[in-house]
Formats: structure tokens, sequence, C-alpha cells
């Protein structure tokens, strides 16, 4: 119980490195699937999971979407009104 503890608690930290309003919307789903991927035992995250989590965080701060991908996907399709139907991506 206590491994489990403080693997949840480095996940946490790992997740600070996301944007406030990111972690809000996504980030108890996010450590349920970190939590659910470790294997037993796992104390604390391991170094290229760590890695990934705190690159992709400062990628969210350094590069930030200026639309949600909802908004984006329906700005593309509605100015493709002239493509067939086949060559738009569903979102």
């Amino acid at each position: 119980m206590k491994d489990q503890a403080n693997l949840e608690r480095g996940y946490r930290r790992l997740l600070a490195c996301y944007p406030r309003s990111f972690r809000r919307e996504n980030g108890q789903e996010i450590l349920a699937v970190l939590l659910a991927c470790a294997p037993d035992g796992q104390r604390r995250p391991g170094l290229a999971e760590s890695a990934d989590l705190i690159r992709s965080g400062m990628r969210m701060h350094l590069f930030p979407a200026a639309l949600p991908p909802r908004a984006r996907c329906g700005r593309l399709s509605g100015s493709c009104t002239q493509a067939p139907p086949s060559l738009l991506l569903p979102c």
C-alpha cells in the first residue's frame, strides 16, 4: 500500500509539469491510467516515463494550442464544404 501511495505521489509531481487547466480537466484520468499500467511493486515512476511526462508537459506550456481540438476540427470541416464527404475525416 505504501508503494502505491509513493508511486501516486511521484506521478502527481510529474503531472505538475502540465498546465493547470489541462490537469484540472484530465489529471485524474491520466493518473488512473499511469497507476493501472504500472507493474506490481513499482515504487516510483521510471526514468523514461518521467522524462516523457516532463517533456510533454513542457511542450504544452511552450506551444499551447490556439483552439481546442474539437474547435479546430469543426473549423476545418466547415471550410471544406466543396470536398467530397469521403475526404472529410471524422474528429
